[in-house]
């Protein structure tokens, strides 16, 4: 019956699972399959053949594959119920995970010290025995032993041996390199002792203690494991349970009988291994979920950026709205503040609050004398101009110092040096004045952001053959530049530079860490040259270009990139630059 048992509950199983997800069912049933048939054939050999085998033994063989069989029967019912208790179902969980993870990998590292002590404990203890099947069988059955027990009869000299002792006489034949008769007495000898004592010694004090702390450690880190799996065995085992019979041994045969009857559903219908049972079907859960379909998700998904995407968009367009509805805002204030009577003219035949194709404000045409932000207008008109009043300049002060200091430091330059930081003037609406007078248009423009935009311009030298040359761009035969808006500590585009040229990672990480260096300061191949203010077509009255100049000296390298992906390298008497600003930069940078 156990083998019919196995075999109904694994045909049950498998309509719906699949032969590899119940490995151990499959080996249970070829294991109880083995053993009966084992037994199955003794008996019948025994009974049958009495001639040609004999009795005792058989029946020996009979009763120990009956005492294995109990055996396994017994802790597979161990096993089988030990997840029903909730201290020893975990319990178990976590014995299983410490071996399988550590104690496996614990043997495999101990094997190779286990191996090599056997045979040289072997050749050392009993140098005169020879090598054979039976001789290694013992030294890794020794060895294999002293894991668990401490054994050390083997060092030891008995009576016998002590009377097969050969006499300590030079002779012109090797007798016995032991200075035994016998090759299984123990050489009494220091090297052969320690050999075991260090054999014993590695096994003891260092390999089991670090077998206990990988158990503590493992034990810590499965709690939520064990949890999971144990979980799992209990839903596993209700299963595997329905699909059982429904009447307890030795009425088995008895339930067989009665699922084969015609009539069933009158006799054994009740206890029948399909019971009438429906999967519960939330109404408000759409079917298509419950139906195997592997690209659910992924339409899911679509459907739900394709619902989203015109949100964006419509936020998009908003946003631009609005800025260009501030930008408009500007224009018409300054237009409203500032009229043709008092030196502003509009540029060509635009009117006020013209607009470009680009979406931009016009430029209005600043004379020059009217530049200065210092210059005195009429009593009607500076009124809009500045407020000079008590409680404004105490509101500016207060709405700056929150507002806007520390974004107007964060791109100006090193805020831990305040004294040589910048001053600069600004509006009544607290926004910086651009130090090179009034250009017509209010706001930032297409700057990103307000006050100084810092771009960064690197002048590399480089002497080889005695030939000064500098490293510029291969389109625009310029300067390397990079707009820079934050404080990072370390300047990626320099490194990014020094890299292509081929300098040493060491020298990379001194260089590109140096932005603490004030102008006309060098250090380590690196100056700060110079910061100046750069006049743009992009100008605005709250925004400009501020270029910082920093200066490479890299003629100390003996090897580097002549050829450079998007640069290279021109001799600085002949270089010639879009902007005369560049060259001075150059020229500055060969003075320090």
């Amino acid at each position: 019956m156990w083998l019919i048992e196995a075999l109904w509950v694994l045909n049950i199983r498998m309509d719906n699972s699949s032969w590899r997800e119940m490995p151990w069912t499959i080996f249970d049933v070829c294991c109880v399959t083995v053993f009966l048939m084992f037994l199955l054939s003794v008996r019948i050999a025994g009974t049958y053949l009495p001639k040609l085998v004999q009795f005792n033994s058989f029946a020996y063989t009979q009763k120990a594959a009956w005492s294995m069989f109990l055996l396994y029967e017994c802790y597979k019912t161990l096993f089988i119920y030990i997840p029903l208790s909730d201290v020893l179902g975990p319990l178990m969980v976590r014995i299983k995970l410490m071996i399988t993870r550590d104690f496996v990998n614990f043997i495999i590292l101990v094997l190779l010290v286990v191996f090599s002590s056997a045979f040289a404990i072997k050749a050392l203890v009993f140098p005169d025995l020879g090598l054979n099947v039976s001789t290694a069988g013992e030294s890794l059955s020794w060895a294999l032993s002293a894991l668990f027990t401490t054994d050390l009869t083997l060092l030891k000299e008995s009576e016998q041996c002590h009377r097969m002792l050969l006499p300590n006489q030079r002779t012109n034949q090797c007798k016995g390199i032991g200075g035994y008769a016998d090759p299984r007495c123990p050489t009494q000898g220091w090297l052969g002792q320690l050999t075991v004592v260090e054999y014993l010694l590695i096994l003891k004090l260092i390999s089991w203690p670090i077998l206990f702390a990988l158990f503590a450690r493992t034990a810590k880190q499965v709690d939520d494991e064990a949890d999971r799996i144990w979980k799992y065995q209990l839903y596993s085992l209700a299963t595997n349970f329905s699909l059982r019979p429904s009447l307890p041994p030795p009425l088995t045969p008895l339930f067989f009988a009665g699922h084969q009857l015609p009539s069933r559903c009158s006799g054994f219908a009740g206890i029948a291994i399909h019971k009438p049972s429906t999967v519960y079907r939330n109404p408000s859960v759409p079917s298509s979920r419950s139906k195997n379909q592997n690209r659910y998700w992924t339409r899911l998904s679509i459907a739900h950026w394709k619902s989203t995407k015109p949100q964006k968009s419509v936020a998009s367009s908003k946003s631009g709205d609005k800025e260009l509805s501030e930008k408009l805002k500007l224009l018409f204030l300054f237009n409203t503040t500032f009229g043709s009577d008092q030196g502003i003219e509009t540029a060509g035949e635009q009117g006020d609050g013209a607009i470009n194709e680009d979406s931009q404000p016009s430029k209005y045409t600043v004379k020059e004398e009217n530049r200065s932000w210092t210059s005195e207008f009429g009593v009607e008109v500076k009124k809009n101009v500045q407020d000079d009043s008590a409680q404004n300049v105490i509101e500016l002060g207060k709405h700056w110092r929150h507002r806007k200091f520390s974004e107007l430091l964060s791109t100006a330059g090193n805020s831990t040096k305040l004294p040589s930081h910048k001053s600069y003037a600004l509006s009544c609406d607290g926004l910086p004045l651009n130090p090179q007078g009034r250009t017509g248009l209010a706001g930032r423009g297409e700057y990103a952001r307000f006050g100084p935009n810092k771009l960064f311009i690197y002048v590399m030298f480089t002497n080889k053959s005695d030939n000064l040359s500098v490293l510029t761009t291969s389109s625009s035969s310029d300067l390397p530049s990079k707009w820079r808006y934050g404080l990072a500590r370390s300047d990626e585009f320099l490194e990014q530079l020094l890299t292509l040229i081929g300098v040493q990672d060491t020298e990379i990480q001194l260089m590109t860490s140096r932005g603490y260096l004030e102008v006309g300061q060098a250090e380590s191949h690196l100056a700060h040259v110079a910061s100046k203010t750069l006049h743009s077509s992009k100008d605005t009255d709250n925004a400009w270009t501020e270029a910082d100049v920093w200066a490479a000296d890299l003629s100390y390298l003996s090897d580097f990139n002549l050829k450079i992906d998007g640069y290279e390298w021109k001799p600085v008497s002949s270089a010639v630059f879009s902007s005369a600003d560049y060259q001075e930069f150059v020229e500055l940078s060969l003075q320090g």
